[in-house]
């Protein structure tokens, strides 16, 4: 599993936990840990399809001059961005 969707997942049982003083990576096992890992998959595979405001967002970034990696870093960010930017 990827670290991106343990990423998520534990943002996701915060949210739901949000008094909880327990560690996700110590104490959420079993069937309760799996609940979580398949919300975290469902955003993954939402994000994976951008959303016009994402695909502007991304193509305002692509004038990069240096790493692709960077490059792809930086457009991805811009996109999410996007994704994250409340809709008028």
């Amino acid at each position: 599993m990827s670290e991106m969707l343990e990423q998520i997942a534990e943002a996701i049982w915060r949210e739901d936990h949000r008094f909880a003083r327990a560690d996700w990576r110590l104490n959420v096992r079993g069937e309760e840990r799996e609940r979580y890992l398949a919300k975290a998959k469902a955003v993954l595979l939402v994000l994976r399809n951008p959303d016009p405001a994402m695909i502007s967002e991304g193509a305002g970034s692509i004038h990069f001059d240096g790493d692709p990696y960077d490059l792809c870093v930086t457009v991805w960010r811009a996109m999410i961005d996007g994704a994250l930017e409340p809709r008028s």
